[in-house]
């Protein structure tokens, strides 16, 4: 509601500018707090590893079929069920990724 994501309450209305300038000062010093204590983070910080640890596991699951047909004696033909359910998981999880990551990761 601070930062403008919902419309400001009748009471809200009704605080003269130095009230609201004390109340968006409170707001900025609980987020300051929050990341301090460890409960808060930017996006910014999180998305570029999150974004390449997402990447490496898509490669990395995808090498699975091949390597368990290599293991077992089989086909890629064989395995070709196993890689489309690890595909089908895989966009499962990108598609359950918050809005900033998943752009980030369904351009990867």
């Amino acid at each position: 509601d601070h930062l403008g994501e919902a419309a400001d309450s009748e009471e809200a209305l009704s605080l003269s500018g130095k009230a609201r300038r004390e109340e968006y000062a409170a707001v900025l010093e609980r987020i300051k707090l929050r990341r301090t204590m460890g409960q808060l983070v930017d996006i910014g910080e999180i998305e570029g590893p999150a974004t390449a640890a997402a990447i490496e596991l898509r490669r990395r699951l995808l090498l699975l079929p091949a390597e368990f047909a290599a293991e077992a004696g089989l086909s890629p033909d064989d395995v070709a069920p196993l890689r489309a359910m690890i595909e089908r998981a895989i966009n499962a999880f990108v598609d359950a990724l918050p809005s900033p990551l998943k752009q980030v990761s369904g351009n990867a």
